[in-house]
């Protein structure tokens, strides 16, 4: 799979240039990410893309010499079942408050957090 490599994004696009998956990472200080987002269209689920594409990440982070922390739901559970790369992730929303991050109830202030976690 040939994923594109953009500003804080990883994506695979179809023939017609749209993109058909994708996760993002916007900065939240110099040296850490936020991983926010991970998509992958309907014609493409059940093939491994979402995990393709945060192994691809994990790859970049570490050559970027990067940390991250998570607030999508897919990057939180596919962290916890990759302990390998816990030297990339700072911080995962503590699992009580996962169900509700799982239903769109669980709203993070990446501000509030970098300094209330002493993530900086």
């Amino acid at each position: 799979m040939d994923f594109i490599y953009g500003n804080n994004r990883i994506y695979l696009e179809n023939d017609n240039r749209e993109c058909i998956a994708e996760v993002t990472f916007p900065d939240v200080s110099e040296n850490k990410v936020n991983i926010n987002r991970t998509f992958v269209d309907k014609t493409l689920r059940g093939q491994g893309v979402a995990d393709k594409l945060l192994n691809a990440l994990v790859q970049e982070l570490k050559k970027n010499n990067k940390k991250a922390i998570a607030s999508c739901s897919y990057a939180v559970d596919w962290f916890e079942k990759h302990p390998e790369h816990k030297d990339i992730i700072k911080w995962l929303p503590p699992r009580k408050s996962h169900s509700d991050f799982l239903g769109n109830n669980y709203k993070i202030d990446i501000k509030v957090l970098l300094n209330t976690q002493n993530l900086n």
